[in-house]
């Protein structure tokens, strides 16, 4: 019977794994129940090669997936050298408690359904539940995508699980629309005609059903635009008076 995983490459052979299941746990930080374990440069996992440092979507049931970045792949005589990986989670936004963030409901409206946040949050988890590689684009290059899935995330904020604080936080986040909240890109916004800065529609008075007949002007453009109706008028009487002076001389 094929296995779904295979381990490639062995490195080193240390003793830092605490005994037991795939708990929490930091390498880096344990000193006591040590067991021998195997480090490996890269794993297949159902056909994928996978790497240190690699972003992938786990499975935590049949409902539910995490998004975390690994960064040791190894095998330990304590579980019967069965392929595990360390890896570092990124939290998405219902991993999240926004009481002790002090985000009220209005303001979680500003985090997208597809923002992870990289945390301090390490754990030990088993190879086989690796589903797929994913991305993980700042929130910039998330926007230049002509092409967004399931497998495309972006990030512009650290999570602290041990201070439960946003870095930078919130409050500091670029702002955009005349509400000066933070983008979420998977809102609805229209940009203006004139400057191209964008607002959210129901901010500036317009139903979403009629926006893409909707050319919006924000209001410094407006004034600037009505400025220049005017300075053309203007110049217009100035050549008709011009034509008409001519016309007798």
């Amino acid at each position: 019977m094929d296995i779904p995983y295979s381990i490639l490459n062995p490195e080193e052979t240390l003793n830092a794994v605490p005994k037991g299941s795939m708990a929490t746990a930091d390498l880096s930080s344990q000193q006591t129940n040590k067991e021998p374990i195997k480090l490996f440069s890269k794993a297949k996992v159902n056909g994928t090669e996978y790497h240190c440092l690699d972003v992938v979507k786990i499975k935590q049931n049949e409902f539910s997936t995490y998004v975390a970045k690994i960064l040791k792949i190894m095998s330990r005589s304590a579980d019967k050298d069965i392929p595990c990986a360390q890896v570092q989670w990124y939290y998405k936004k219902g991993d999240m408690n926004f009481d002790i963030l002090r985000l009220s409901e209005a303001d979680q409206v500003f985090i997208g359904d597809n923002e992870v946040f990289p945390t301090n949050h390490k754990d030990i988890i088993p190879l086989e539940s690796i589903i797929c590689k994913v991305q993980v684009l700042h929130l910039s290059e998330y926007q230049d995508c002509s092409l967004v899935n399931q497998s495309i995330f972006y990030t512009r904020a650290k999570f602290d699980v041990i201070q439960n604080r946003l870095f930078p936080p919130f409050s500091k986040w670029d702002k955009l629309c005349i509400c000066e909240k933070p983008q979420n890109p998977n809102m609805l916004y229209i940009g203006c005609e004139m400057c191209d800065k964008w607002v959210h529609p129901e901010c500036v008075g317009i139903k979403d059903g009629n926006i893409e007949d909707v050319k919006y002007y924000c209001n410094p453009c407006k004034k600037k635009k009505k400025r220049e109706k005017k300075l053309e008028k203007k110049k217009r009487k100035i050549e008709e008076y011009k034509k008409y002076r001519e016309h007798f001389d």
